[in-house]
Order: structure tokens, then sequence, then C-alpha cells
């Protein structure tokens, strides 16, 4: 049975509650950047000719090798051992691989196949798992960086993992994989049949330090590896309208996901190709959402400092901010304040202990420029 989804849950809870006169609403609900693309960048996007006709299978040749000396400058990868391929938007993409690799258990004899998801998690590991019913085991993430909560769960599961699903840095949490993490994880995709789907759409949403990809450990790829990494512009470019986006890996999968996306799937128009190849090997945009980023950050240890329960993640977008009751929070940051927030129940799962690893926290998004973030902060800050 098919959830409803985050987003939908929190309408709900809103509905029946309007905001005060006098305040503006702010929305922090959404991981979704409010700066402004320098206008150099959409230029292409005025070409209708490219709009009137059908989108290249797979990609421009500019685009791919935007691709290709991206990955090489970030992760130092080997782009000559790694299949590179176009996705419209890495929610897709996600949704296609674990579906795959499920269909690849079946084919193996695998009877009960599973996927092993983050809980708390990004809601499209979940709705994907849901539309093929497919069992799910859950492992919450460690927030010292480490895999053991994944080897825990692989142990529990045997021969019936299908699919290994990883966010770095994480969703909600931005907790991020350590180095000795990263390569544990690199030497289990070589081994079993399980494939490791790696996040990473927020690797670029750092502050005090960079962190690592799976491509900066994984080395030379063994003839029976089996991963895939996601990347996408909407948390890079601050673009998420453009729904552009690419997953890299083992060859046998990429090829895979190309072949069912070109023949069933969306491909990424003309000009969006041109703009997303530039802003691939472009960096000084990058940088200033960073900087702006971290301002963001500075301003909620300002004023968020004095609750005791305030922490500051790793990496990403999130505020992850434990509080009493998450719906009560909310529907009160609502009605009080004007403040939209995200209940962490809405994000997660009961896992099979009975525990709720979201459950009364809720996540703040830190994604407005300056003066509206200021303004945030200060309602939160009155109303915790």
């Amino acid at each position: 049975m098919t959830l409803p989804s985050a987003f939908d849950r929190l309408r709900g809870l809103l509905t029946d509650l309007t905001p005060p006169l006098g305040l503006d609403p702010i929305h922090l609900h959404l991981g979704e950047y409010k700066a402004q693309l320098p206008p150099e960048f959409l230029t292409a996007l005025s070409h209708s000719d490219g709009w009137l006709r059908y989108p290249p299978l797979g990609g421009t040749q500019d685009l791919m090798n935007a691709y290709s000396g991206w990955l090489m400058r970030r992760f130092s990868a080997s782009v000559r051992e790694l299949e590179v391929e176009p996705a419209p938007g890495a929610k897709q993409a996600i949704a296609i691989t674990i579906a795959q690799a499920v269909f690849r258990a079946r084919v193996r004899g695998v009877t009960d196949p599973v996927v092993l998801l983050p809980n708390p998690f990004y809601p499209t590991y979940h709705a994907a798992c849901t539309a093929i019913d497919v069992r799910i085991e859950w492992y919450s993430p460690d927030s010292a960086g480490s895999i053991r909560p994944i080897e825990l769960a692989l142990r529990k599961v045997g021969e019936n993992a299908c699919a290994i699903v990883v966010c770095n840095p994480g969703n909600p949490s931005g907790c991020c994989l350590t180095r000795d993490a990263l390569v544990t994880l690199s030497q289990r995709s070589s081994v079993g049949h399980a494939t490791v789907i790696v996040d990473e759409c927020y690797i670029e949403s750092f502050f005090d330090y960079v962190p690592d990809g799976f491509l900066s450990v994984v080395g030379a790829l063994d003839g029976g590896a089996d991963f895939l990494v996601l990347h996408s512009l909407s948390k890079r470019s601050g673009v998420a309208g453009f729904r552009s986006a690419f997953v890299t890996g083992s060859p046998t999968i990429v090829r895979e996901y190309a072949h069912y996306n070109r023949t069933c799937g969306v491909s990424i128009p003309a000009p969006i190709c041109t703009t997303s190849a530039a802003l691939w090997r472009d960096q000084v945009h990058v940088e200033r959402m960073q900087s702006t980023l971290n301002r963001n950050w500075q301003l909620a240890d300002e004023y968020l400092a004095n609750l005791k329960q305030y922490s500051r993640s790793q990496a990403g977008l999130f505020i992850w901010l434990p509080v009493a009751d998450d719906e009560a929070v909310c529907r009160r940051l609502w009605k009080e304040y004007a403040v939209m927030a995200m209940p962490g129940r809405y994000l997660s799962t009961v896992d099979y202990q009975g525990f709720d690893p979201g459950a009364n926290f809720i996540r703040i998004a830190l994604v407005h420029e300056e003066p509206i973030m200021r303004a945030a902060l200060v309602r939160l800050r009155q109303a915790l």
C-alpha cells in the first residue's frame, strides 16, 4: 500500500489552521534553495527550437563531458572505468534502480528479496519499495559516520539483500559517512549480490569540511562490483525545476538504467542539457551558495544556541531538531508564527522494535536569503 507523501501529510496536519495576520509566511519544510541563479546561465533556455524537438537520448556529448570533468575534479574518479547516464531528477533514478535490483534478485531465484533503507529516510526510498511490494530492512544511520548499522542489517537478511540504499550526507540528519566507512562500503559492493545505491545529492551542501564521496575511495572497479551513485543539480545549483541529475557507477548497472530510461523514461531537453553542462563546469555559483548556507548555519547557531536540544549538522540544508511533540510543534509554529516546518515522523517509520527515530523531531530547511532566514530563526526561538 502506497502511503501519502510527507508533504500531503503536512498539508493535512495544517489544513484547519490559518497563520496570523501581519506575519509573512516562511516555508522551512522544503529543501529548495531560494537563491537566484546568475542570469548568464539561463540564456540557452530561450532557444525555442530545442524545446520543440525530442530530447537527445542519453544527453548531449557536451553534457557527458561536463559530468566527466566534474567527477574528475571533485572525486579524482577515473571516468574511463565508469558509465555515466543523465537522469530526469534523482527521485526517478533511485526508484528505477531499486526496482531493477529487486528484479535481478528474483531472476537469481531469491524468493524474498530485501532492500536495506535508512530510517529516517528520503521519502522516495520508501515509496519505491512499497510500489513493488518488496520487504524492507531498516537501519538507523550512525551519527559517528560508521556503517555498522548497515552491517548488522546485512547479517539479519543474509543473501536476501538485493539493494543497500545509502544517503551521504544524510537527509534529514546531515550525518556524513567517514572515509573508512566509505572504503568498507566500496568493498561491500564487490562481494555478494546486493547493489549499493549511494545518494550523494547533498554532497556539495557543506560548510565546515568537504565530505568524501563514494567515488573518492572506490578505486579501480572490480568486474563484479555492483554500485550506483547519484548526483543532482537540484541541491548543487539550486535548480530543482530542471529535473537534471545523473547516475554513475558499475557499467552493467548504469547500462540497465540507461536502457530503461531511454525507452520508458524521460530524457533531458536540449536547452536543459546545455545549461546543465555549464553549471557542472562552474564552481563560482556553487561556492556562493555554500557561503549562503554557511551564513545560515551561523545564524542558527546565534539564535538557537540557548536551546539545549539544538546542534549543528555535519552537512546539508536541515536542522534536525528534537522537540516534545513534532506534530503539535509544527501546528503551533504555523498557527502562531507563520512558520512551516516538517514533522520528523513524516520522514521515518516505526521499525521492527516499535521505535520511530523521526518522531519528536522537526526538520527545518536553511534555504532562504539572510533577511528571511533571520526572521524565521527569531520566530523559531520565540516558539521553542
